[in-house]
């Protein structure tokens, strides 16, 4: 259910004008009263009136069977221009540069808006009516019943109830939804009823609407709203997402996919060279070789890009803005040069919708999403939360070493002798271990290596690590967005892109930076060593191997342990902890 031209109406039915209602300074916030009903008609409502009046002559006009369809367009443009300048009359009292700007009047006509929202709600619920949703002017209810004739008795019943409070307030029936999915608020896609039985789709706020998706993410959640709105039994509708999703993960990957669905649309807000974030911001990048080639780019142009990666360059580990490639650089490259990030899009592009569409939905998750996609799973758990909100996870004891360590760098080595570079792999593991019974031998040149020379190697790359920490870059955790900044909001961890709503976090956090040098502590940790050869047919050689090379771990393990006792996270502060207990 509708409110016609709900703003306007309120004006008229409040007499809500400059010269009825009596307004404090502009920096109070307290809402004025309307006027009593016998102060003559202000200047605004009667405008409006006049407007309203003026646009039912010209919709009386397109009724009209003899005119011309020129005649019934003029009409059309004519009725449309009316009812904007009606309704952009509240715009004028509340926008701060509008020489008619009041916000006093503004205020109040929003007030009620939302009165008249809420007292709409409890008289549908005084008639038996379930209010499932409303947002300014609208109200969604749960009928509760299947037929469409009795559907439609119910929303005349309740439009009669409303439109006998008000003299001027009309609401009226919209639509009729056969099957509703709402999401937020401005969010939803339903099944709408139209005349004669037949059905369509009505899609509103959804991701599939935004030009930031590719034509493939919209294609995959077409399929999979369609099936959430089918009306078919839930492990029914899961089973055919997962099918669906394992097909298109496979169709992707084998390069069926046609270059064209993967191309993403952005509006340029301002010139290329405006942008004071550019290096962030993946369409301005494109714009800026375009530009550089002799192409054009300004302000209003939209630009269209595609994800690409070099052959082995892992996405994660460069900036987006850095993989923005024109269509027409594609198609140009070859394969040796970049190719179309497939994982990127997977992870980027198809997921974050369809997780979005089935969140709702019992069986399935986004771990379970991602795997269809052929995705790593465990990198898209979520932890369980209590009803307050704080999550629980595995204490770090008990987490192993295979997990803990999963993400960390390895330790790679120099050999001074023919200059290769390999990775000091943990000493259990004899195949690619470089510890023999002399110490550490380089495999390609039988080259040993010399104990500084590794420490050396070794305190490098782990002042890097510390390095990376302090530079303090943050991420935003919206796929949409994913902006990459050092830059700080004064609002905590909200993302500081304009009108995003995702929360930053650290690209490189201290839990990884601890992680990574337990890690290399780990290397040449003695005890551990033994620990995990247990059950190995290399256990014998792995205590033999530790016995004879006690020295030089004992020296790499001091080089780690300068810097982790350095690190907060190892140090507990008892008398913090117990500084509110009296002893």
């Amino acid at each position: 259910m509708d409110f016609n031209s709900l703003y306007p109406s309120i004006i008229q039915e409040y007499n809500i004008d400059f010269t009825t209602v009596e307004r404090q300074e502009e920096t109070d916030d307290k809402i004025p009263e309307p006027p009593s009903s016998d102060v003559p008609q202000g200047v605004l409502p009667r405008l409006i009136a006049t407007l309203v009046q003026r646009r039912r002559q010209v919709k009386s006009l397109m009724k009209d069977r003899s005119a011309t369809h020129a005649k019934l367009l003029q009409y059309d443009i004519k009725q449309q221009a009316l009812k904007l300048t009606a309704n952009s009359m509240y715009g004028c009292l509340g926008f701060e540069y509008s020489r008619f700007y009041a916000r006093p009047l503004a205020a109040l006509t929003t007030f009620k808006g939302r009165e008249i929202l809420t007292h709409t709600r409890e008289l549908a619920e005084s008639l038996q009516l379930d209010v499932v949703y409303g947002d300014t002017d609208s109200v969604f209810v749960n009928s509760n019943v299947t037929e469409l004739s009795d559907a439609l008795k119910i929303s005349v019943d309740l439009k009669k109830a409303v439109n006998e409070r008000y003299k001027l307030l009309e609401i009226d029936l919209d639509g009729i939804f056969a099957r509703l999915l709402l999401l937020q608020k401005k969010k939803y896609a339903a099944i709408k009823v139209e005349d004669g039985g037949r059905t369509s789709t009505e899609v509103k706020g959804l991701d599939m609407k935004r030009r930031e998706y590719c034509a493939l993410s919209k294609t995959v959640s077409q399929y999979v709203l369609e099936q959430i709105l089918s009306g078919e039994a839930t492990e029914v509708v899961v089973e055919n997402i997962h099918e669906y999703l394992a097909t298109i993960s496979s169709n992707v990957r084998t390069g069926k996919v046609k270059v064209d669905d993967f191309i993403i649309f952005k509006r340029l807000g301002k010139n290329p060279e405006d942008y004071p974030d550019a290096k962030s911001q993946p369409h301005v990048q494109v714009a800026l070789r375009m530009k550089a080639k002799g192409g054009s780019a300004r302000v209003g142009n939209v630009i269209p890009y595609i994800f690409c990666a070099a052959p082995g360059e892992e996405s994660a580990k460069s900036a987006q803005a850095d993989r923005a490639k024109h269509p027409d650089e594609l198609r140009k490259a070859t394969p040796e040069e970049f190719s179309i990030d497939y994982e990127h899009y997977l992870a980027h592009q198809v997921l974050p919708p369809i997780e979005r569409l089935c969140e709702p939905i019992e069986g399935t998750d986004r771990a379970r999403l991602a795997e269809c996609l052929g995705l790593d799973p465990s990198r898209y758990k979520v932890s369980g939360g209590t009803e307050a909100g704080s999550t629980f996870s595995t204490l770090d004891s008990q987490v192993s070493d295979a997990e803990r360590f999963r993400n960390s760098e390895p330790f790679l080595v120099r050999c001074r002798g023919c200059q290769g570079q390999m990775s000091f792999s943990p000493i259990w593991e004899r195949e690619s271990s470089i510890l023999q019974p002399s110490g550490p031998v380089c495999p390609a040149c039988n080259h040993k290596m010399a104990t500084p020379s590794l420490q050396t190697q070794l305190e490098v790359q782990i002042r890097t690590c510390i390095g990376r920490y302090y530079e303090g870059w943050t991420v935003c955790d919206d796929a949409t967005c994913a902006l990459r900044t050092r830059s700080m909001g004064v609002y905590g961890r909200r993302c500081v892109r304009p009108g995003c709503r995702g929360n930053a976090g650290f690209e490189y956090t201290d839990v990884e930076l601890y992680n990574q040098l337990r890690y290399y502590a780990m290397l040449f940790d003695s005890e551990k060593v033994k620990k995990a050869a247990i059950g190995s047919v290399h256990f014998e050689e792995v205590n033999r191997l530790t016995e004879t090379n006690m020295e030089f771990l004992k020296m790499m393990r001091a080089t780690v342990h300068k810097y982790v006792d350095q690190c907060g996270r190892r140090w507990v502060d008892l008398g913090v902890l117990f500084s509110a207990m009296k002893l």
